[in-house]
C-alpha cells in the first residue's frame, strides 16, 4: 500500500516544492490542495492520507479534519525544508 500525504498550501514556493517532492517519491503519493474550498473532510476521506501538512496555510483548520487526521502545521521561514527532513528521516536517509 502506498502512503498518501496531503500538502495544503497557498504559497507559490510551497506549491512548486510540493510538485517536485511528488515527482521524486516512488513509494508515496502527494496530493496538493491550494485553496480552502478544496479542503474538506469528505475529500480527505477519499484520499485517506497518512499526514496532512499545512505549510503557510492561512485559514482555520476545521475540527472535523484535525480530529480525524494527523496534521502538521507550520509557518516558518524555510518551512518546506522541515517537511523534506521529516520525509528523509521517515525514509532512513
Amino acid at each position: 500500500m502506498v502512503d498518501r500525504y496531503v500538502i495544503a498550501t497557498i504559497k507559490s514556493w510551497n506549491i512548486e516544492n510540493a510538485k517536485k517532492l511528488a515527482e521524486r517519491s516512488d513509494d508515496s503519493e502527494c496530493v496538493l490542495v491550494t485553496d480552502k474550498d478544496s479542503l474538506s473532510r469528505e475529500r480527505l476521506d477519499e484520499i485517506a492520507p497518512r499526514y496532512v501538512f499545512f505549510p503557510h496555510w492561512s485559514w482555520m483548520i476545521p475540527r472535523e479534519i484535525y480530529s480525524a487526521y494527523e496534521c502538521v502545521v507550520f509557518h516558518m521561514a524555510k518551512g518546506f525544508e522541515l517537511l523534506r527532513e521529516v520525509v528523509r528521516k521517515r525514509d532512513g536517509e
